[in-house]
């Protein structure tokens, strides 16, 4: 054979014949994923739908009450404000469920930005002072002396860890009895570091944790289940993983991972 005929040879190799059972599988699989596919997008939709049907409905409520009020021969000026106040309230709540849902959704892009991630959270942690005294809340910095620094987007891992901090301060507002402590801990392998902020609040009800991380799950009275969530995807887009554990004997400890670079390969 010359030389010619063996490269299209190799460039096209003989396609084998399929087999009966070999289509009928293949035609299986395909049928499964999209069939997964179509699961999705329906449990999406739903979601979506019975969060945004809450606030359309007291929209409507409160609408139709303010034209009432406008509408008496004596009209009630101060009722039909506070009917406007609930519109306004509850489309302010529609545009969050969209915004933070456009947030889920968008592709993330981290840009490769070196930086030290130990500087970053002390930011976050600075920023959330006033909030931090008005509460009475001790942060206690662990493996955080020195830099460590990581590549991706910066501001994207401010958020994580702001999201982690504000849930933590949420879950101990209402508590008494025991200090109100957050303990950010930062642990370096060969290769990646691993971060966890530990609240001492009353950690989660059993089973919570097989949801926490799904969209539209909450258990604030005006929350929208959207920013763990988006923590995690933040965090996977960076090539990390992110759980989270129930503390002994109380207490709620969330985890993440991000790869290192070599100190000398960047600044803070």
């Amino acid at each position: 054979m010359s030389s010619e005929k063996k490269a299209r040879a190799i460039a096209h190799p003989a396609v084998t014949s399929e087999t009966p059972r070999e289509a009928d599988l293949r035609e299986v699989q395909c049928a499964l994923s999209q069939a997964s596919r179509v699961a999705a997008i329906d449990a999406l939709v739903a979601s979506i739908a019975h969060e945004m049907s809450q606030p359309l409905s007291a929209i409507d409520a409160s609408s139709s009450a303010g034209l009432r009020w406008l509408q008496r021969d004596a009209p009630n000026f101060e009722e039909a404000i506070i009917s406007l106040e609930k519109v306004r309230s509850c489309a302010m709540r529609a545009r969050k469920i969209i915004d933070e849902l456009r947030s889920l959704t968008s592709h993330l892009k981290t840009p490769a930005e070196t930086f030290d991630l130990h500087s970053a959270i002390r930011e976050v942690v600075q920023l959330s002072r006033a909030r931090l005294d008005e509460l009475d809340v001790e942060v206690v910095f662990a493996g955080m002396s020195t830099p460590c620094y990581v590549m991706g987007d910066r501001v994207q891992i401010q958020q994580v860890v702001d999201n982690l901090l504000v849930n933590a301060l949420e879950a101990m507002a209402g508590m008494s009895g025991r200090a109100r402590v957050i303990h950010i801990a930062s642990v370096e392998a060969d290769n990646e570091v691993v971060i966890s902020v530990t609240d001492s609040g009353p950690g989660l009800a059993p089973g919570c944790e097989e949801t926490l991380f799904q969209p539209f799950v909450t258990s604030k009275p005006h929350g929208v289940g959207m920013g763990l969530p988006i923590c995690k995807r933040i965090v996977e887009a960076h090539g990390g993983t992110m759980w989270v554990d129930k503390m002994r004997p109380f207490g709620l400890r969330f985890t993440f991972t991000l790869d290192k670079v070599a100190t000398d390969s960047g600044a803070a």
